[in-house]
């Protein structure tokens, strides 16, 4: 059963100086993991991101639209009410087509540092230029880090040195430590378990994931809230469970019945959690 639609509000300042406001819009429900499965998820939340241009008099204005899985589907050019959160989530028709491309664009895929990457995704999404190559986005990617400033280990990568291993925003720094150094994961860009993680961010155990979301609630600070919304509500990372399976590797050519079996290890994802902060972000 959802409950109330509620917004949450993040400001980026990007790099050539424009702001960049998101909101998440999302109906939150009673049921919570384990039982919530990605193929089950009927959440219909959603992301409102408005990129407002301080330079050009709001010519480079732009609204993006995300849906529950974090794919950008809609781009709005001059919108009157830039930088003002809609009432609900403004979904397409599922029986349209979402997008142009053959892939889709994923809101995890975004590095948020300029307003030239938003504008490129927007004709992307439109047809007006043609989908980068998998060499391309293997290279943005890893290009791409971004660490939340005041920390060392809470973004892509981490920014440690032998000198100083955290960064002035020690509590949520090591939440973010910890959470790097799960005990089992599945880094971006690679296959292990029998899954291959397309995504640009790491894939950890749900056990590992509900101590980072409980670490980040008990260190209550302004930057680890901020880093909680992120993480679980904007970029919705899923988590994995690992299960054994036997599974037949041989089988007899007279019977066809199985004669040698293996244990092998796969993998289930789950939606995130819903980080709940504390602060007006």
């Amino acid at each position: 059963m959802a409950e109330t639609i509620h917004h949450t509000e993040l400001d980026f300042q990007l790099a050539d100086g424009n702001v960049l406001s998101i909101w998440i819009i999302l109906t939150t429900a009673k049921s919570q993991r384990p039982t919530d499965k990605i193929e089950n998820n009927n959440n219909t939340s959603c992301v409102q991101m408005d990129l407002m241009d301080q330079n050009l008099k709001g010519q480079q204005n732009v609204r993006l639209w995300f849906d529950h899985d974090r794919n950008l589907y809609k781009c709005l050019f001059h919108v009157v009410d830039i930088g003002q959160p809609a009432a609900t989530c403004d979904l397409p028709n599922p029986r349209s087509t979402r997008t142009t491309t053959s892939r889709s664009i994923n809101l995890r895929d975004l590095s948020l540092q300029t307003t030239k990457e938003l504008h490129e995704k927007c004709r992307q999404l439109q047809g007006e230029q043609q989908q980068p190559t998998d060499h391309g986005l293997r290279r943005q990617k890893r290009s791409d880090a971004f660490i939340m400033p005041g920390t060392r280990w809470c973004g892509r990568g981490n920014a440690a040195t032998r000198e100083q291993m955290f960064g002035e925003e020690i509590e949520v720094d090591m939440c973010c430590f910890e959470h790097d150094n799960c005990s089992e994961n599945i880094p971006s860009l690679t296959r292990k378990y029998g899954h291959y993680n397309t995504s640009p961010a790491t894939l950890s155990l749900c056990e590992c994931d509900d101590r980072f979301l409980e670490c980040l609630e008990n260190a209550g600070t302004y930057a680890a809230n901020r880093v909680g919304t992120i993480y679980f509500n904007l970029f919705k990372i899923p988590c994995f469970r690992r299960f054994n399976r036997t599974v037949c590797v041989e089988q007899s050519d007279v019977t066809g019945e199985c004669i040698r079996r293996t244990t092998r290890s796969i993998i289930e994802l789950y939606q995130s959690q819903t980080y709940t902060s504390n602060y007006e972000l």
